[in-house]
């Protein structure tokens, strides 16, 4: 997580159940990362096993948000970089199987992110959505992390009570410190898919719209005020 280490905070990371490729955590990690100065971090769906760990435990959550475009552009990315493809069941890391993915042309990949990817990342976030009502939830847009990264950490830092003084934080971000940002750019998303492609995420989105609301549907498919949406997600508790 960006920012632990000079906010004297230790970054955990969710371990992987085997055999599915869905992100869990673990029980007794969690119980030892109980010391107030622990983040446990991951792609991790709000099911009723992880609510049960949060509501018994009375955890503060932050969730990260970004455009469906370029989360398509960012997982496509990182799917590039792997030496062996994470869609191999046997591998973990996606709920996907697709073995065959690096024989497939650029748009059969980004299709094949779509069809299967998306689906999921709309049940995570319509799942944190839901527990938004039970458990305090603090809503980061990927774009204000590119944009004002000292900011964002000042903000989850008084969120978590931690104390967080903006000296450390200019020193920090002045290092470039490593990320997993993939290329990073906004908006690239946009341009890398095609007309079909966008009416596919229109669809998939448009199954949510009445939970999810105009704001959220505007920052999902085009991108538009992320702070608005992050803020009409905070007003749903």
């Amino acid at each position: 997580f960006l920012g632990c280490a000079r906010l004297g905070l230790k970054a955990r990371s969710t371990r992987i159940a085997e055999g599915d490729g869905q992100a869990v955590i673990d029980k007794e990690r969690f119980r030892y990362c109980l010391d107030g100065r622990s983040v446990v971090y991951g792609h991790i769906p709000c099911n009723a096993y992880h609510r049960g760990l949060i509501r018994s435990y009375e955890r503060r959550l932050l969730v990260t948000i970004r455009s469906l475009p370029d989360l398509v552009a960012s997982l496509y990315d990182y799917i590039e970089s792997r030496d062996e493809s994470p869609l191999d069941p046997k591998l973990g890391g996606f709920p996907a199987y697709y073995p065959d993915y690096f024989q497939a042309d650029e748009q059969t990949r980004l299709s094949f992110i779509i069809d299967y990817l998306m689906p999921w990342y709309l049940q995570f976030l319509v799942s944190w959505i839901e527990e938004s009502n039970n458990s305090p939830v603090m809503w980061i847009p990927y774009e204000q992390i590119v944009r004002c990264p000292a900011e964002t950490i000042e903000a989850v830092a008084a969120f978590f009570g931690v104390e967080c003084r903006r000296a450390r934080l200019s020193e920090f971000i002045a290092g470039k410190p490593r990320v997993n940002f993939n290329k990073g750019i906004q908006g690239r998303g946009f341009d890398l898919l095609d007309e079909t492609m966008h009416r596919r995420l229109a669809a998939l989105a448009g199954y949510h719209r009445a939970y999810l609301g105009d704001p959220a549907m505007a920052y999902l498919l085009e991108g538009k005020s992320p702070e608005l949406f992050a803020s009409e997600l905070r007003t749903l508790r």
